[in-house]
């Protein structure tokens, strides 16, 4: 969530300016579940009957379930600052600058396997683990914490708009977010390691956003949008061709692709009220990955398990103002 507070004017109705700060929370939780079962495995065993703590290699059932949850949650604060010329009254060109957003984060994380090993010959070894293979699995587990600074890129952005007749105004957004962002322990000591791993992985995204406007009558407007932005991942770390560092335990991650937006709406005005509202489409492809590839000497060795995923989106947008 984000709440700004925002502050404008401007100059003879031809240089408009603003600046807003903007307060934002942030809170994320993830579920992860990993199992593998495995047939004919090599597990450790001892033979029934015998005393003498030795352990043996035989061939087995090995079944396990790596269960992870992560919680992270923060607010921060960031800087919007914003100017328009407009030379004539159907043309305006605009410029704006947002800093970064300063987080203070709190990881909550847990991490716990459960396992259970299964001899083929059950007449002549057990696990060492269990009095009885039928018994409950055993856990491991651990639950901890951490509190961090983190630090988003910059964004930039330029824009123009024009009016086509009486009744029509078309648009054109470009923007540039980078891929400048860092990480630090609450003393202010970056985390390097982080900060070079978002680099690696992780390139500036381009967005272009076209809108137009067709005024009904003085009171009632019909608008349309189209939004495309490119992939934040490099194409060396989604095609496996670096090593993945994954957070915590948790095995998995997901690569985001192009994402494309898709809106129409209309806006009434009466006196100095306004209401607006829209319908947003967004459509987004990304690639779920089950773990990390392996490398060897910089060489692929094993890829990663992955798989497409296609995600579709409906929002609907109601504003209310008041001119004063």
């Amino acid at each position: 969530d984000e709440y700004n507070i925002t502050f404008g004017g401007n100059v003879m109705n031809v240089f408009y300016y603003g600046i807003g700060v903007g307060i934002t929370d942030l809170d994320y939780k993830q579920y992860s579940y990993y199992q593998e079962n495995l047939s004919d495995a090599y597990i450790a065993a001892s033979k029934v009957g015998a005393e003498d703590g030795k352990t043996y290699i035989v061939n087995g059932r090995a079944d396990y379930r790596l269960s992870n949850f992560l919680h992270s949650s923060g607010s921060g604060f960031n800087l919007k600052f914003g100017v328009i010329f407009k030379p004539v009254n159907q043309f305006r060109i605009g410029l704006s600058v947002h800093t970064p957003t300063w987080y203070n984060m709190t990881d909550t994380y847990y991490g716990g396997i459960d396992y259970k090993y299964t001899p083929n010959d059950l007449a002549a070894y057990s696990i060492n683990q269990l009095k009885n293979p039928s018994d409950a699995p055993i856990t491991n587990d651990g639950t901890s914490w951490h509190d961090y600074h983190m630090r988003t890129p910059w964004r930039m952005s330029v824009g123009m708009a024009g009016v086509i007749g009486n009744n029509v105004i078309v648009s054109a957004d470009y923007e540039y977010r980078g891929n400048n962002m860092s990480v630090s322990d609450v003393d202010g000591n970056e985390y390097k390691d982080v900060s070079s791993d978002v680099k690696t992985y992780y390139k500036g995204v381009h967005t272009l956003r076209l809108g137009a406007e067709f005024r009904v009558t003085p009171q009632l407007s019909l608008r349309a949008g189209y939004v495309y932005q490119t992939s934040p991942v490099k194409t060396e770390a989604a095609n496996d061709g670096v090593m993945i560092w994954t957070a915590g335990t948790i095995p998995s991650y997901t690569f985001n692709k192009e994402t494309q937006y898709v809106s129409v709406g209309a806006g009434y005005k009466f006196k100095r009220f306004y209401v607006d509202f829209a319908y947003v489409n967004r459509q987004r492809k990304s690639t779920f990955h089950a773990y990390t590839p392996i490398l060897v000497d910089q060489a692929l060795d094993q890829a990663s398990p992955s798989a497409s995923v296609s995600a579709r989106d409906n929002e609907f947008v109601l504003s209310v103002g008041y001119k004063f």
